[in-house]
């Protein structure tokens, strides 16, 4: 079996705030910390049951969080910024399933802990086809366009409750209990790693399907302010709808996701 992990920073557990997770921060080296820790115990774990290969790809903020001196020696580690498809960086058919490790809340959810979908600076809200998008079903239809089923996903309860409808074959780990944008009530990592394990014991045992890739992609998005709505207007594929609302359409997951990212690049 080949396993791939994209893996975020905010829904690690142990994690209390924006501190841990802004490089640069006095309390960001507990943070990477406990993101290498939460890697290995998953990897340890995969390992024991028998995975041949482990691809994980470091996608929080530029992606060089984690230091491969401090992994598992198992571990193939996808770093640095830019990368075309960021989050999903390396994701091919050659993958069995995919874990997503310390995700969290989309942008504009109530509560939800360090909320933001792809960039906190740009993105005030994204839908598509009408229904509220977070960064994990947006990578799933990613894997899923590779045929990739998502076995994994985990970070905060409201990331779990946002999620578990798009996601009804796929296990969770909660990490921690939101509170608001900036707190929680942490898990301690060893009860977490414990829930880790069960959860891959019972994806081993299962048959996990890839998402379904709606036959329309069509996203609306609301930027922060106007400025960033103005520059939009010059992107070809875009159309402008009020002052803070752009929106287009993609013919598969992996054009969106590019579409976005420049998007993005050119609000900010």
């Amino acid at each position: 079996m080949k396993v791939y992990i994209s893996v975020d920073m905010e829904g690690i557990s142990g994690i209390a705030n924006m501190e841990d997770v802004r490089p640069g921060s006095p309390r960001y080296e507990r943070g990477r910390k406990l993101m290498e820790e939460e890697i290995n115990a998953i990897v340890e774990h995969l390992i024991e049951k028998g995975v041949e290969s482990i691809t994980v790809n470091d996608a929080h903020a530029f992606a060089d969080n984690l230091r491969i001196e401090n992994l598992h020696p198992h571990v193939q580690l996808i770093s640095g910024y830019p990368k075309t498809l960021y989050m999903m960086e390396g994701i091919s058919p050659d993958y069995d399933i995919v874990f997503f490790v310390g995700y969290h809340a989309s942008a504009g959810r109530t509560h939800g802990f360090l909320d933001h979908t792809y960039s906190s600076m740009v993105i005030h809200e994204i839908f598509l086809n009408g229904q509220r998008l977070n960064e994990a079903y947006i990578n799933g239809l990613v894997a899923a366009y590779y045929d990739v089923p998502v076995g994994l996903i985990s970070g905060d309860d409201v990331l779990y409750e946002e999620s578990k409808h798009l996601f009804p074959e796929t296990e969770f780990v909660v990490t921690k209990v939101s509170l608001t944008r900036n707190s929680a009530i942490l898990r301690h990592p060893r009860r977490v790693y414990r829930d880790y394990r069960s959860a891959i014991d019972r994806i081993i045992k299962k048959e996990i399907k890839p998402l379904s890739i709606p036959d329309r992609l069509e996203f609306e998005l609301v930027v922060r302010d106007t400025l960033m709505a103005d520059r939009l207007e010059v992107a070809p594929f875009v159309e402008r709808m009020d002052g803070y609302r752009v929106r287009f359409s993609a013919s598969n997951p992996i054009e969106a996701l590019k579409m976005l990212r420049t998007i993005i690049s050119v609000a900010r």
